[in-house]
């Protein structure tokens, strides 16, 4: 899939390809290439639902955020709307994650 970022276009994988990737860089069974990514990704939602953060070193971290009500416009009919305080899913990048992905925007 392509997907338009600021650096133009770029391609996306999704979960399947994740898992044919899997297959390819292992010696598991395709099933078990599925097993093993269904149970990472459910693994991490459990903890998020919980209200857990799930960091994975030298990749990242997944946590909640708290998103305050705040106020917008609505731009047709120019009323001001009031959006409720919600929780959402963050992920920050490791700092490595974070070098390799600017050494790959800047040529490097």
């Amino acid at each position: 899939m392509l997907l338009y970022s600021r650096m133009g276009v770029c391609e996306t994988m999704n979960k399947s390809e994740l898992i044919d990737e899997v297959f390819n860089q292992t010696v598991m069974p395709k099933k078990d290439c599925v097993r093993a990514v269904d149970a990472v990704f459910g693994i991490i939602l459990a903890e998020l639902e919980k209200g857990n953060s799930v960091k994975i070193a030298n990749f990242g971290t997944f946590e909640i955020k708290q998103v305050p009500e705040r106020k917008i416009t609505d731009l047709r009919s120019g009323e001001v709307v009031s959006v409720p305080a919600q929780e959402t899913v963050r992920f920050r990048p490791a700092r490595k994650i974070k070098a390799k992905v600017n050494a790959r925007s800047s040529g490097r």
